[in-house]
């Protein structure tokens, strides 16, 4: 069990607050670190680094933030194996979803130095007469990112990349859950030639160690990951404060298997698309949704294989199903799946807890479930489906769409035709067709209705942190006399 610092200016930081907050394996129940509750003091001496690390990142050439982008991917990618297990450990995912995921992370800081090369500056512009217009493309500043316990390295990759690709400096709150990660990646990046104070870490609880970065008046963006709750008091006070914010929030995704799919192939898919991460992701496949003239084979099958899914040590590369993050968490889904029995939802696997050290849940699968029912509709966030008949494309799109949310969904059929059609009709921000889970940094990440703000990612990833000043410049050398003389027609604007 260790002491968690802060870590500002490049440096390991010793906190003004006596708050500590406790770090838990969620495999065990065990105490692995003490993490501090940071406070308005320690907010402050964050945000004064970055500050002072601004000037010096935001004017760099873009080659220089390039190479040193290129640095930092080229130091991850020597620590995949170190990173997978802080991460498995702190999260309880399994160890083979962790190697597989840090794999993935290098990849953003790799394309967003891309992206520094090729969008840095601006672009010149025709305009009538005897002018040039032009536009250049500054950093916002110093920038807040709020990352979520349920991939840690992953989505602060999303953030963090495209916001130092853009010459901003950051300040990042990892959850209180899971913040071991977030100071393995600062010390790395220090080492890999990140200018000192670019990148600074606190730790603590959202409704204090957040609050206080989301309030402070020097903060331009924040860009979270969270609960629907959570983003809408983010962006009421974001919005108070006139600073840009992106969240990223929560789902109730759909995967939507036609009649024509191989019935192995769909269990086998959906199993993937349901229960990564032991369901803790807000682009989980919560409803499955199956034309009727497959559904029955497919709830059959697919239950038999839930109930032989490996649940246990993350540290085993065997292990398929971790547990979910906390006590409290168990408890509110175990709620959740009581509720739903009782409101006549059919329980075919799965629905207990299992006994013994850690916070674990065994899959769980409900059949008849009614669309409109909080199981239905609410986001458990855990290792639990809903599996529902559908008609035809119409009542499929239908059930798929009635939601607050629109996240991520995925459709499943060999019609080429029909994916696109359904494609077409579902709203929300990122469909797969075939695949779920998938993304890529090139591609934007965003989602509709409730489920979030703005959009993480891509080109549109690297804009969302920078501003645009416009030049007007008018080479004539003529005099512009609209008071001079009202006889002549005059441009106004």
């Amino acid at each position: 069990m260790e002491t968690l610092p802060l870590w500002i200016n490049g440096k390991p930081y010793t906190p003004q607050s006596a708050e500590y907050v406790d770090v838990v394996n969620p495999a065990t129940g065990e105490l692995i670190a003490r993490q501090v509750d940071a406070n308005e003091s320690d907010i402050s001496a964050a945000v004064s680094a970055a500050q002072r690390a601004l000037d010096s990142w935001a004017s760099k050439l873009p080659g220089e933030r390039a190479r040193i982008l290129f640095a930092c991917a080229s130091a991850l990618r020597d620590n995949i194996e170190d990173l997978a297990r802080i991460e498995s450990v702190n999260t309880g995912r399994p160890i083979r979803e962790m190697r597989a995921q840090m794999r993935r992370v290098p990849e953003f800081f790799e394309y967003y130095a891309g992206v520094a090369l090729t969008l840095a500056g601006g672009d010149s512009l025709v305009v009538p007469g005897t002018f040039q217009g032009g536009y250049q493309r500054i950093p916002l500043g110093v920038v807040g990112l709020l990352a979520p316990f349920n991939h840690p390295l992953m989505i602060t990759a999303k953030k963090l990349s495209a916001a130092l690709s853009a010459g901003n400096t950051a300040i990042l709150k990892p959850s209180e859950y899971t913040p071991l990660s977030a100071f393995r990646l600062a010390e790395l990046f220090q080492q890999a030639g990140l200018p000192s104070g670019a990148l600074n870490v606190v730790t603590g609880q959202g409704s204090t160690t957040g609050k206080l970065l989301v309030g402070h008046r020097a903060i331009r963006k924040i860009d979270v990951t969270g609960s629907e709750a959570t983003g809408r008091a983010i962006a009421q006070q974001a919005g108070y404060n006139l600073k840009r914010v992106t969240c990223e929030l929560g789902g109730k995704g759909a995967a939507i298997f036609f009649d024509d799919c191989n019935l192995d192939d769909a269990v086998s898919n959906a199993l993937y698309a349901v229960f990564i991460g032991s369901g803790q992701t807000c682009i989980q496949a919560a409803r499955l949704l199956v034309q009727r003239s497959l559904y029955p084979a497919f709830v059959n099958q697919f239950a038999n294989r839930v109930r032989a899914l490996r649940v246990g040590d993350p540290m085993n590369p065997t292990t398929q199903l971790g547990p979910v993050i906390s006590e409290r968490q168990r408890q509110r889904i175990l709620g959740m799946i009581s509720e739903a029995v009782q409101s006549g939802a059919r329980l075919i696997a799965g629905g207990k807890s299992i006994q013994g050290q850690g916070f674990f849940l065994e899959p769980t699968v409900f059949v008849d479930v009614d669309p409109g029912s909080r199981l239905g509709q609410e986001e458990v966030f855990g290792p639990v489906v809903s599996i529902m008949p559908f008609d035809d494309w119409t009542d499929a799109v239908k059930i798929a769409n009635d939601t607050r949310y629109g996240l991520g969904m995925s459709v499943w059929t060999s019609d080429l035709k029909r994916a696109l059609q359904t494609r077409d009709a579902l709203d929300c921000g990122i469909v797969w067709v075939n695949d779920h889970h998938r993304t890529e940094p090139s591609l934007p990440w965003n989602g509709f209705k409730a489920s979030g703000l703005g959009t993480e990612c891509g080109i549109d990833g690297y804009l969302s942190y920078t501003l645009t000043q416009t030049t007007i410049l008018n080479y004539s050398g003529e005099r512009f006399g609209w008071f001079d003389s009202t006889d002549q027609p005059l441009r106004l604007n």
